[in-house]
């Protein structure tokens, strides 16, 4: 009877502390997508487009204006050169004369 009770309580233990690590574990690694983005992300405007296009692949969806303007949007997945997480992460940027202007990210 005693050792059945001590199994239930470290069977129980076990599963509150995987849980749990897994849950912190988790949202850890968001948190460090998010920091390397937002560091990646300070380092691209005045960068040329094609110097991004190199280094993150190429882009999921690209729109050029006619007044030079352009619209760059990179999906992960499927581009697998962002570091993985949880969801969709959708990286935009907004080019000036083939120059980075705007950088933004976010994830769904």
């Amino acid at each position: 009877m005693v050792v059945e009770f001590l199994v239930l309580v470290v069977m129980l233990g076990g599963f509150v502390l995987f849980t749990t690590s897994r849950g912190w574990l988790t949202n850890f690694r968001e948190r460090r997508r998010g920091q390397l983005l937002d560091a990646k992300m300070l380092t691209l405007p005045g960068k040329p487009i094609s110097a991004v296009i190199e280094e993150f692949g190429p882009p999921f969806e690209a729109f050029t204006g006619s007044s030079g303007r352009g619209l760059y949007v990179w999906k992960s997945p499927p581009s697998t050169n962002f570091p993985k997480g949880r969801g969709l992460l959708i990286v935009t940027l907004t080019t000036e004369q083939g120059v980075v202007s705007q950088t933004d990210w976010k994830t769904r």
